[in-house]
């Protein structure tokens, strides 16, 4: 039997992919995204000509890779969205090469061609240039020109799709087992942890027994992802899946059966690495900065650890206390308690009202975003704030005592000569006799030739106005220095 194939969307980022599956949905899902970035993997299923299609959407920013990665590996075919006004990029080529490792077809669509510096055939030859050969130009990649604002060649665009699907034979194996993979996971406050997810064999029913990440357990709610509850889900279709004890990494492969021994067997292990929750950055010598991060799928999480990581702030060591999925708790505000200058990050989550209650009665910074470079830019100004201080003391010059005029409470007015560099007045200074340390004081003024001056240099005699406890004597040097703070 056929079943519906499965398309993922890729290329650069702004080139049209969420405007695209928007038009297509004839839904506004890519206005309402926080700064008109895709920031979440999603899926959705259209129906074209009588055939159904699932369509997964996939990040454009370079922080999201590993979530494009799990959209790939779930898709049969791609498609590789390229901006008739910009042309070809980097992250281009970067997920035509991965389209290229995972051995997808791919279907070409030139976005954009409504826009006033619109040129797709300079595209079509930037395209050749990079060894991607048009149907039509010597080689074998289907390709239409499209506008996701107007409509044009969108129809042209899915029917290239079923051709390629048709020619792939997409077929739907009738058997017991399930198999398929996790897109995204987050934790649903009332219905609990949801995990969305591509059916690749089989049919997912209600009650089913499912293995993965770890676990075994039966499939308590499902539904499709208009979030309607269903019964059966078949191949080629995206789900989501409730009844989890812990929330699955994505990526993660899974299957599932009506008989539980079918199932009991571990998954082969090609998830990705599970990030333990303590982590550190930075060398040893350096100012620890606790942080706390909760994102509102793994997904994301996965993302903003890969954005911490790049940051660099001298003088200070990030240590990741906890990092999960979910709200900001009154839990992770608790573990702040004795951590002295903790942060907590949100990326789309909320705050509950207890942990707000519980921060601002201890002081703990924290702040939610939902765009993720505004999440970099705000912790990178953070950990600026909390680079150690370095005091770095630069010796000026040195001085000779050659007579105490007259001496009152702490304060003294001597001569003396600079033996080098230089003497400046308002500068701490150090005393010292027969090479021993005597104490510390202060030039409180500086004259020369009767005239008050700010600073004499080597080889010029001097009077000066010194704050010390010690009692300076002829022979006695005086070293004059400053302490700058970095």
């Amino acid at each position: 039997m056929e079943r519906p194939p499965i398309i993922v969307v890729l290329g650069h980022i702004d080139h049209g992919k969420s405007t695209l599956l928007d038009y297509i949905r004839k839904t506004k899902i890519a206005e309402g995204e926080a700064g008109g970035i895709t920031q979440k993997v999603s899926a959705y299923e259209v129906n074209h000509h009588g055939k159904n299609i699932t369509f997964i959407d996939t990040p454009g920013h370079e922080a999201f890779s590993s979530m494009r990665e799990h959209g790939i590996a779930a898709a049969d075919i791609a498609i590789l969205a390229v901006s008739a006004e910009d042309g070809v990029k980097t992250q281009t080529l970067e997920a035509k090469n991965e389209i290229e490792k995972n051995h997808l077809p791919y279907v070409i669509a030139i976005s954009k061609i409504d826009k006033p510096g619109a040129n797709p055939e300079r595209v079509k030859q930037q395209l050749l240039e990079n060894s991607i050969l048009l149907e039509g130009f010597g080689g074998s990649v289907p390709w239409a020109a499209i506008s996701a604002k107007t409509g044009a060649g969108i129809s042209d665009l899915l029917d290239l799709l079923l051709l390629v699907a048709e020619v792939t034979e997409l077929k739907k194996a009738q058997k017991d087992e399930t198999e398929g993979f996790i897109l995204e996971a987050r934790v649903d406050s009332k219905k609990g942890i949801a995990a969305a997810a591509i059916i690749r064999a089989g049919t997912l029913r209600r009650g089913d027994y499912l293995t993965g990440n770890n676990e075994c357990f039966r499939v308590r709610k499902l539904e499709d992802f208009l979030g309607r509850d269903v019964a059966e889900l078949a191949a080629g279709r995206p789900a989501l899946v409730y009844g989890w004890r812990a929330v699955p990494a994505a990526g993660a492969r899974w299957r599932a059966s009506k008989d539980k021994i079918k199932v009991k067997l571990p998954v082969r292990p090609d998830s990705p690495r599970k990030l333990p929750a303590e982590e550190t950055t930075g060398d040893s010598n350096e100012t620890i900065a606790p942080l706390i991060i909760k994102a509102d799928t793994r997904g994301s999480l996965e993302a903003v650890k890969k954005e911490i990581q790049k940051l660099v702030v001298p003088g200070v060591k990030i240590k990741i206390l906890a990092a999960g999925v979910g709200a900001i708790t009154e839990n992770d505000v608790k573990l702040t308690s004795a951590a002295r200058d903790a942060i907590i990050v949100g990326f789309n989550v909320k705050t509950e009202k207890a942990a707000n209650n519980l921060a601002a009665k201890q002081q703990t910074t924290r702040a939610a975003f939902d765009i993720i470079y505004k999440l970099s830019e705000w912790l990178e100004a953070e950990l600026t704030k909390r680079r150690a201080v370095v005091e770095i003391e630069t010796v000026l010059g040195l001085a000779k005592i050659i007579k105490l005029f007259s001496q009152t409470k702490n304060k003294q007015i001597v001569g003396g000569l600079v033996l080098d560099g230089r003497i400046a007045a308002g500068r701490p200074i150090r005393i010292k006799r027969r090479e021993a340390l005597l104490g510390a004081g202060e030039i409180l003024e500086l004259r020369q030739q009767q005239s008050q001056v700010g600073q004499v240099e080597k080889g010029k005699q001097f009077g000066a106005l010194v704050k010390s406890r010690h009692l300076l004597a002829p022979g006695d040097l005086v070293e004059i220095f400053q302490i700058e703070k970095k």
